[in-house]
């Protein structure tokens, strides 16, 4: 059964490389539907928080335009409707892609927050794209949530209040956005471990539609890098510090590269005066005090393993110096820590597949990426192969096998080495290949399909010198070429990675790439 599988994609794959284009084209098919799709587009990223929906329950969600030829259904009226009653945000359904069909019937492809279905849905005969809170039939436009800021009295702003439980716990961290009320907009800090004894002040106020329960946005004048949005019940009001700054101070806090806070340090000069700033006009500090204050800071990160992060004030903390006023704080935030050592962290070269199942609505997992050592004369890994190696020698990720990596470090190194966003060739390369993807590198011919990395499936803690398998998300609903611009499909440009977004409409196409994604090759 297995072998038999394979033979049968083998043989649907090469045919692929003969009617991708042509299958990707509306006319092309159109003789096998009743109706035609005028256009199938995705959404500006600038209209992004204006399409957050529920469900009405009374259109089902499917693969397709529910009219077309094989469109399955993804979900039924009444899975719709118990998602439309929930009281969870993972339950908000994102819209992100508009078609049309020759029949003047609009639909949008949504996916919920949480990923667990995705399709299409009729909203009516009215183009959505020119209002998208405007839409009907099975969709529904919402707020996710209601502005409460009115509502803070003057005693609650002028407060200062501290994280009642810091750490990792979900009550404990902070936000981008009020939990679950954005697509793909999570947490900003996810351990204040460190700043327990840091005091934040309130700015805004927000109700959660759904749960119904009070955030606010916090602002930490000492380390603003966690200020975000967190649960109004997370925090206390702020015990008094008996730690003044004295009238003649400015007080230095440093914090590293990810805002966690390092040390404190005093600046004092004989005969000045609260409230007055440190350079005489506000913006430039005189060469004393930028002289003085590399050796305090210098000295005071001596034999830490953060020594290595400061070496002299840049242009930047100079002028924040500048305008620092006596008697209160200001915070420096320096440069990465660069953990030392020899242990080189790597790519495992086969990489898990996380993938929108259509058949049950949700994502599954599978293993995959030795497709190439599979069907021999394939290059669908040459991308991949390519980014792994870089990653794999790239000095930013190697060091100390007892130090974490920051995630920070980490998303740089992807991104930076092409892990971030990989296209893999799924048709054969026209030019004989020789191992080592020599000829893969230079032959632009063929159809690809676009993998994004699923940063959710990465492990919770990472150190250097470990291997890591990563996990991709096939981007659904087209396909992707490079060699040359066209003029069959209109309104398509080459995006910024060099390729041609190519929307897939043939029933082959999809039964095929379906096919790929749920059993492999």
């Amino acid at each position: 059964m297995k072998n038999t599988m394979k033979r049968s994609l083998f043989a649907g794959l090469a045919a692929l490389s003969f009617v991708a284009v042509a299958g990707a084209s509306t006319n092309a098919s159109a003789a096998k539907k009743s109706y035609k799709i005028d256009f199938n587009q995705a959404s500006s990223s600038s209209t992004a928080t204006s399409r957050n929906y529920v469900p009405t329950g009374s259109n089902a969600l499917y693969t397709k335009a529910g009219v077309l030829k094989s469109a399955r259904k993804v979900a039924d009226t009444s899975t719709l409707q118990n998602l439309a009653n929930s009281k969870k945000g993972n339950d908000y359904f994102r819209g992100y892609r508009v078609a049309k069909l020759s029949n003047g019937s609009y639909y949008m492809k949504v996916v919920t927050f949480d990923k667990a279905y995705r399709g299409w849905i009729y909203v009516g005969k009215t183009d959505p794209r020119t209002n998208y809170k405007n839409v009907n039939a099975g969709l529904k436009y919402t707020d996710t949530t209601t502005d409460t800021t009115s509502s803070l009295t003057d005693a609650q702003k002028k407060a200062t209040y501290q994280i009642q439980n810091p750490g990792t716990t979900f009550e404990a961290q902070t936000f981008k956005a009020p939990a679950y009320t954005q697509y793909k907009i999570g947490r900003n800090t996810t351990d204040t471990t460190n700043y327990k004894e840091d005091t934040f002040t309130i700015t805004q106020a927000a109700k959660r539609t759904r749960e119904g329960d009070q955030w606010v946005y916090v602002n930490d004048a000492k380390n603003p890098s966690v200020n975000g949005w967190i649960l109004q019940s997370s925090l206390k009001e702020a015990t008094p510090s008996t730690d003044t700054i004295a009238d003649n101070a400015i007080r230095i806090n440093l914090t590293d590269a990810t805002g966690k806070a390092i040390k404190s340090v005093d600046y004092t000069k004989t005969g000045a005066t609260k409230g007055t700033t440190l350079a005489t006009d506000g913006k430039t500090l005189a060469d004393t005090d930028t002289s003085a204050i590399n050796t305090l800071i210098t000295n005071a990160l001596a034999g830490t393993a953060n020594a290595s992060a400061f070496t002299s004030l840049s242009d930047t903390q100079k002028a924040t110096l500048a305008a620092a006023k006596f008697g209160s704080a200001v915070t420096l935030q320096l440069g990465a820590t660069k953990s030392v050592g020899n242990a080189q962290t790597k790519i495992h070269q086969v990489w898990n597949l996380t993938a929108y199942n259509s058949l049950t609505g949700s994502k599954q997992a599978r293993s995959v990426g030795k497709i190439a050592t599979m069907i021999p004369f394939f290059n669908s890994n040459v991308n991949f192969t390519n980014a792994m190696n870089k990653f794999n020698s790239d000095p930013d990720v190697k060091g100390n096998k007892n130090d974490v990596i920051p995630l920070s470090t980490l998303k740089a190194a992807f991104k930076k080495d092409g892990l971030d966003t990989v296209y893999l060739k799924i048709t054969p390369t026209i030019l004989p290949r020789i191992g080592g993807g020599f000829l893969d590198n230079i032959d632009p011919t063929g159809i690809y399909m676009k993998a994004d990395l699923d940063y959710e499936n990465l492990p919770t803690t990472i150190h250097y010198g470990d291997t890591i398998q990563l996990s991709y998300q096939y981007e659904t609903g087209a396909l992707y070429h490079k060699a040359f611009n066209q003029t069959i499909f209109p309104n398509i440009t080459q995006n910024a990675d060099g390729y041609y977004e190519l929307p897939i409409n043939d029933d082959l196409l999809n039964n095929i790439i379906d096919l790929i994604v749920r059993y492999g090759i």
